[in-house]
């Protein structure tokens, strides 16, 4: 979470840029994201809510290996 924002961690980027090229070569694989978990600060606070909510889709779709 930063500013109120689901992040992606800078360690996890590079584990995720193949997912473009795996889903070009297979146009049926689906791709689901877990946010969030045990210890996960803030996420719970800042996603409840619809205001929450909605800046948690906002930054889902923003995510640029989907």
């Amino acid at each position: 979470m930063k500013d109120g924002a689901v992040v992606l961690a800078d360690a996890a980027k590079p584990c995720l840029q193949g997912i473009p090229a795996l889903k070009k070569d297979h146009p049926r694989l689906q791709v689901t994201m877990s946010i969030g978990g045990w210890g996960a600060g803030g996420f719970s606070e800042n996603g409840g809510g619809k205001n929450g909510y909605e800046r948690h889709w906002d930054a889902v779709a923003q995510a640029p290996f989907l």
